[in-house]
């Protein structure tokens, strides 16, 4: 905006307004810009102490009890630490299809959910009511879309691990990490 024009609004907003108003309005944009800049820090704290908290509960004390031969622990005010195996996994969208013919080749096919629905243009409702019975003989292509819902593979395949049951661990991004589990003594 050129400076003339900048500087009539300004004239006219201390006209409307008075010098004050314009004044307070612009401390209180610096107190927002002033808050959202310590939201940031705050943030960015916040992560730090997640990063620390997460190497604490999933390496350093899970290494230092097994070393002790230790699972479980109770501490003296009886709260209770526990080393627990937290299980993730989930299937790259590369190899979707090689996931599938796993799960199908292990009688796990009953995971995957079959989607098939068709597009229809304007005025083509009477098409639409008759391809509930005769979808293929109408001569349409329908549109598949197969999917496994993230939590029951994690169930299934966590269970299956439980079970002794190895599952490829680079087709469905496996990963088992220790994770420290502690229950306050509520007494």
């Amino acid at each position: 905006m050129p400076k003339k024009n900048l500087n009539y609004l300004e004239d006219q907003a201390v006209t409307k307004m008075g010098a004050v108003d314009l004044s307070d309005v612009s401390s209180k944009i610096k107190e927002l810009l002033g808050i959202e800049a310590e939201i940031e820090q705050l943030e960015e704290a916040l992560k730090n102490k997640k990063s620390q908290k997460d190497k604490l509960s999933g390496d350093v004390i899970p290494t230092l009890m097994q070393e002790m031969g230790l699972k479980s622990a109770e501490m003296e005010d009886g709260s209770k630490v526990d080393i627990t195996e937290a299980f993730h996994c989930r299937i790259p969208k590369p190899r979707t299809e090689e996931a599938y013919e796993y799960l199908r080749d292990n009688n796990l096919g009953d995971l995957i959910k079959n989607q098939v629905s068709m597009s229809f243009g304007k005025g083509e409702d009477s098409n639409a009511d008759q391809l509930k019975t005769y979808i293929e003989g109408m001569g349409f292509i329908p549109e598949v879309k197969s999917s496994v819902h993230p939590g029951t593979l994690k169930a299934t395949l966590k269970r299956r691990h439980e079970d002794g049951i190895s599952d490829p661990q680079d087709l469905f991004e496996i990963f088992i990490r220790q994770n420290t589990t502690i229950t306050n003594n509520k007494g």
